[in-house]
């Protein structure tokens, strides 16, 4: 009963972290939460995503096809609070919340018969884990990925006592296929990892439940399988992989030639390449670098435990606070030490010692991969569990020890949480695309105003904040698929809503375009020699109070 209590407690914070000024916190909706809140409101209103797929198993969106579980469990949202920040974040926070609970049921399962504590340890790490909390406060399809991945777990450990435990295993597993791009590599991995694990265990399943457990994966994952491997969702892959990308060959040649000339020879036309270059060289030898070096880089300690993902989206703060916390580097060395030489379950061991050997993998494997937030959340879990051994390894060590490491890692929770609700709240504005939704209800507000109004948001795209901050008739914009473009002027492009005129993202000097007279200009503030134009109808603010757009007639 205690132990329960606690756990209560302990989901009480979770779920206070995640859900409070959600809508405002991080502070705007980036494309990528609009794009996933617009899909749900297409298949809500007429069962199509904006393209016009009848009830697609990958959404068709303007830049990616989607994975389908975060999108689908979030139409109720939509159905019953609108298109809303809270609506699309919602989803989200609710499955960071789920994860909580489930990772302490699931670290009792692997530890069961040595200690249940570290069920509420790893339950309060993942509670208080900065890089968990800040994915449960915004629309991503990470988020929603591991509780099905936990799941995955807890019933088959639970078919280790059960059998027919692993008829809904099978299914959980296919189902994180289903969550996000990762995870089609890594839950098939894992599930290897435990047939191997277990293979002696498994041979006493009767076939029944073999059948059906193989049916419901096979059922599910299969078309997961055939329509990334040789289908339209494993276009974002081939578009990030280190082995199609396009600058490789050249990156090949000018290594090449600089080995070449170190040696003493002398720069010429024609200049043949030596063989060791060759052999050293080449289109396999240099994403397989590369791949080495965005694997180990998930580990280093910039982005784990001071500095983050360079990405703000994807960090809690700009330079100051890492996806872990600080001092959880302690409790972490010692974890590894205790699952490497403690006799616990060598299957427990080598389960969480292999995540950690596999979880870096579909990240590094992409050009920008490595310590990638989004990518690499795949192994909280790992983390939080390790971290779990490790306190109760000061715990069962010294009391004191135990005391001291607690007071020093709530003190890090207030100041990260802290700064996260204050001076992060600042920061997230532009990274989250901000300005983006004050400039298109600036648009509709002014444009029976004027014969024409410009949203010009610079390096960014209008169109998704349009479509989510209108709520466009989905109907409308399926029709017009593909969405026409319009040139105005040079190189510059736009899309045409009413009187609207959404512009491509580009570069532009204000000072030198000529337009009716009749027309407002919303443009980002940004934008080059923008703040000397003159005269200028108003400006928005970012919440800190610098300037977010500038509104003049032209």
């Amino acid at each position: 009963m205690r132990r329960i209590t606690l756990l209560g407690f302990i989901v009480f914070i979770s779920a206070f972290l995640r859900l409070y000024d959600i809508h405002k916190l991080p502070n705007g909706l980036h494309w990528d939460e609009q794009d996933s809140g617009y899909q749900a409101y297409s298949l809500l209103k007429t069962g199509k995503d904006y393209f016009g797929n009848s009830l697609p198993l990958f959404p068709h969106s303007l830049a990616d096809f989607r994975t389908p579980v975060f999108i689908y469990s979030s139409i109720p949202f939509v159905k019953l609070l609108g298109l809303t920040p809270l609506s699309v974040r919602l989803p989200s926070a609710i499955s960071g919340v789920l994860s909580v609970i489930l990772i302490y049921y699931f670290a009792n399962l692997l530890f069961d018969a040595w200690d249940l504590r570290i069920g509420l340890l790893a339950s309060l790490t993942l509670a208080l884990s900065p890089w968990h909390v800040l994915y449960g406060r915004q629309s991503v399809e990470c988020n929603i990925m591991l509780p099905y991945l936990l799941l995955s777990l807890i019933t088959f450990y639970k078919g280790l006592k059960n059998h027919n435990w692993f008829i809904l295993s099978g299914l959980f597993f296919a189902l994180t296929t289903a969550t996000y791009s990762p995870a089609k590599f890594f839950s098939p991995a894992i599930l290897l990892t435990l047939f191997i694990i277990h293979y002696s265990h498994l041979k006493l399943v009767s076939k029944k439940v073999k059948l059906f457990a193989v049916a419901f994966f096979i059922t599910v994952f299969a078309p997961v399988f055939i329509s990334s491997a040789f289908g339209p969702a494993g276009t974002r892959f081939h578009d990030l992989s280190l082995f199609t990308d396009p600058t490789i060959s050249a990156e090949v040649d000018r290594r090449r030639l600089t080995a070449n000339l170190s040696s003493g020879t002398t720069r010429q036309v024609g200049l043949p390449t030596r063989l060791i270059d060759k052999i050293v060289y080449n289109k396999l030898t240099l994403p397989f670098s590369f791949f080495i070096s965005n694997y180990f880089n998930t580990y280093s300690t910039q982005f784990l435990f001071t500095q983050g993902d360079q990405e703000l989206r994807h960090s809690p703060s700009k330079s100051s606070i890492g996806q872990l916390q600080l001092i959880e580097v302690i409790p972490l060395i010692l974890g590894l030490y205790f699952l490497i030489s403690r006799s616990i379950s060598s299957d427990s061991k080598v389960l969480i010692l292999l995540w950690f050997l596999l979880g870096p993998v579909p990240s590094a494997l992409t050009r920008d991969g490595g310590p990638h937030a989004a990518r690499t959340f795949l192994l909280l879990p790992a983390f939080a569990i390790t971290i779990a051994a490790g306190v109760h390894q000061l715990l069962s060590k010294s009391k004191y020890l135990f005391l001291a490491y607690c007071i020093l890692f709530f003190a890090s929770s207030v100041f990260i949480y802290h700064y996260f609700f204050s001076v992060y709240r600042f920061e997230s504005a532009d990274p989250f695309q901000w300005s983006s939704t004050q400039a298109v209800q600036a648009a509709v507000q002014n444009s029976p105003s004027y014969s024409y109004v410009y949203v010009d948001l610079h390096q960014d795209s209008a169109l998704m904040a349009y479509l989510f901050t209108t709520g466009y008739d989905p109907a409308k914009l399926q029709s017009l698929q593909p969405l026409s473009v319009t040139r105005l002027w040079g190189d510059n492009d736009t899309q045409v809503f009413d009187n609207i005129f959404l512009l491509r993202p580009n570069t532009r000097f204000w000072n030198d375009v000529k337009l009716d007279g009749h027309s407002l200009v919303i443009a980002k503030a940004d934008q080059p020699l923008l703040d000397t134009y003159q005269p200028k109808l108003s400006r928005i603010d970012f919440p800190d109070s610098t300037p977010a757009l500038y509104l003049f007639k032209k």
